[in-house]
């Protein structure tokens, strides 16, 4: 469980083999003091050259990963602390570090099934039209259907492609850099965008939402909007397992990327 709650809800992509050697390495630099020798020296100036490289803010994302590894991963944290363990460490770490890579791809292959139901703002009231079969030809998904195209679509250009919908002919070039409209809120999300305050209602288009609900709640907690999603659930969800009381931008932009996939 610690190793999936890790690109969940920290680092999508993350190395667990960097995070550990970056914060020793950072606990290294905590812990200098005034009687080293030369040598001790050149491997403190060798490690700040690292740290520079690394840059704060990936820094302060690997302290985070270290620190929820040593509260929910205790055991890999004492192997690290013992050099007769080294064997044992390193085929846990490597045991982690796929563990983080299947659930990326896991909750992505969960999500296939259902994400057509998710693409409507009110999924237990009304499904977006045409309906989406998950196992219809792609030829009838992404720009090619009417509703998916409004929340694909860049969301500078959502305007000009609500006032003539023929326009995604080809006219919109669309690329990675562009944030699509469901990263924003609004019934049609990003209709009411400002360039001016892009910050405004980002990450909060409904679709992100109701993805974050199934992948940290539950998949019929998703479903369930009319109370907000909230509904009692026999299973201990990935939110109580890790002890989850609010929702984050890490939550939020997970969700988000699963979308985009």
């Amino acid at each position: 469980h610690a190793a999936r709650w890790i690109p969940r809800a920290f680092d999508m992509y993350c190395n667990l083999d960097e995070v550990i050697k970056i914060c020793l390495l950072v606990e290294d630099e905590a812990s200098d003091t005034d009687d080293e020798n030369a040598e001790d020296e050149k491997a403190r100036a060798a490690h700040r050259k690292v740290l520079q490289k690394v840059g704060p803010e990936a820094i302060k994302r690997h302290q985070r990963v270290f620190e929820y590894l040593k509260e929910y991963a205790p055991y890999l944290v004492g192997l690290l602390q013992k050099k007769s363990e080294r064997e044992k460490f390193n085929s846990l770490l490597n045991d982690m570090q796929q563990a983080i890579s299947r659930t990326r791809s896991d909750d992505a292959s969960h999500l296939k099934p259902v994400i057509g139901s998710y693409a409507a703002p009110q999924p237990d009231k009304k499904v977006i039209d045409p309906p989406i079969n998950p196992k219809a030809s792609k030829d009838r998904l992404g720009f090619n259907h009417p509703e998916l195209t409004k929340l694909l679509c860049p969301v500078r250009q959502l305007r000009t492609l609500l006032e003539d919908p023929k326009i995604m002919s080809g006219s919109i070039q669309v690329t990675a850099h562009k944030w699509p409209a469901f990263l924003y809120s609004g019934d049609i999300p990003g209709q009411d965008f400002n360039p001016e305050q892009i910050q405004e209602g980002f990450l909060r288009g409904f679709l992100v939402e109701l993805v974050r609900r199934h992948i940290f709640t539950s998949p019929s907690s998703a479903l369930c909007t009319g109370d907000g999603g909230s509904m009692r659930n026999t299973r201990a969800t990935n939110a109580k397992i890790h002890g989850m009381t609010q929702v984050d931008t890490h939550h939020l932009a997970y969700a988000a990327v699963q979308v985009s996939h």
